[in-house]
């Protein structure tokens, strides 16, 4: 029986490797909006559950600069992006080996 997508997609974000994540959040100009943002909701930024968390924390604020949200929309979109890719190589590599 095939997963749903959510099922799936939770599974891939699970497997995802984020060591870099962190180095692009800290080195990125509004870098300290964002960690004040997850401070203040209690969010350790370490993974896309906790990037997911502070876009909800986002969307809440008034006062909230939008190229935050731009820029933690493109964080989520760029990991989902390699997953697909990554998710499209092991199907072609189970064809071709026929597993």
């Amino acid at each position: 029986m095939e997963k749903d997508d959510s099922s799936r997609q939770s599974d891939k974000v699970d497997d995802f490797p984020l060591e870099g994540l962190a180095d692009e959040i800290s080195s990125h100009p509004l870098a300290g909006r964002i960690h004040e943002i997850a401070r203040a909701k209690g969010i350790e930024l370490n993974d896309l559950g906790a990037i997911r968390q502070v876009l909800d924390g986002l969307s809440s604020e008034e006062e909230t600069d939008p190229r935050l949200v731009f820029l933690l929309g493109m964080f989520v979109e760029r990991i989902l992006h390699h997953e697909e890719i990554a998710s499209m190589q092991e199907d072609t590599e189970t064809d071709v080996s026929g597993h």
